[in-house]
């Protein structure tokens, strides 16, 4: 047998198509009427979503800034982009795309064929993300990966984000592993 029993996966951009499920979700906001408060192609809107995310995301993976203000200055900055300077709206969108895009659950292709397979070889398998606790047990459930994991460590759960080896260590901790028998 391998000497690795514990794999370790990422979920957003790893397993959970963040993009596809991010854009059904502002589709879903624009037909709640995002579109009628923000007349700008969908395609643009959702580039610079996309964008703002991803600065936002490493910017808060550094320390700059707090989960609240990465929860809404993303749309913020989005809005801004389109000459919309309303923060109360920013506000109110990230709260609605926050309840919307855990429900999604499209996967990249294979997810499930990988996991199962690692499954049948007889690998532990756990989950360190640097999400959000309730958004990512959502993400989980909907997508029907939930029953893979063994542990599922959150940033929130561990106090530390990757790649600080503080996380790392929490997740050898739950998962009762030493390094040599771990992979991610």
């Amino acid at each position: 047998m391998t000497r690795y029993r514990h794999l370790f996966f990422d979920l957003d951009h790893t397993l959970w198509d963040f993009e596809t499920n991010a854009k059904a979700t502002l589709i879903d906001l624009s037909a709640q009427g995002l579109g009628e408060r923000v007349k700008v192609d969908f395609n643009d809107f959702h580039e610079k979503y996309i964008y703002h995310n991803a600065r936002l995301w490493a910017r808060y993976e550094k320390g700059f800034i707090g989960v609240e203000e990465l929860k809404w200055r993303r749309m913020w900055r989005t809005l801004m982009d389109f000459k919309i300077g309303d923060e109360a709206f920013a506000k109110e969108l990230s709260v609605k795309f926050l309840e919307i895009l855990p429900t999604k659950k499209e996967c990249f292709p294979y997810t499930y064929e990988i996991l199962d397979y690692l499954l049948a070889k007889r690998y532990v398998l756990h989950l360190i993300t640097n999400g959000f606790e309730v958004t990512q047990r959502t993400k989980l459930r909907s997508s029907g990966l939930e029953k893979y994991f063994t542990e599922v460590i959150t940033s929130e759960t561990s106090n530390s984000l990757k790649p600080k080896k503080e996380i790392f260590e929490f997740a050898l901790q739950r998962a009762n592993a030493l390094p040599a028998q771990c992979l991610m």
